[in-house]
């Protein structure tokens, strides 16, 4: 279920295509997935030495990916 999820973070488009081919409970049965791997790239438990916190703008574009989704 992760690596899906991580190819959905990667490629977003694919809920799309999912939704295309009858697949309509794909945001049912990822969302959570999505949106934590989401905010543990924006937020990784281990920062590398240059990390900043990112821009709100930032966070928001990401989330927001999901979100406008239909």
């Amino acid at each position: 279920m992760n690596l899906i999820a991580r190819a959905i973070i990667i490629c977003p488009d694919l809920i799309k295509m999912w939704k295309q081919i009858g697949y309509h409970e794909v945001c049912i049965h990822y969302n959570r997935l999505v949106f934590r791997g989401t905010l543990l790239i924006l937020f990784p438990p281990v920062k590398p030495a240059n990390w900043k916190y990112p821009e709100t703008e930032e966070i928001v574009k990401r989330l927001r990916q999901f979100i406008d989704i239909d």
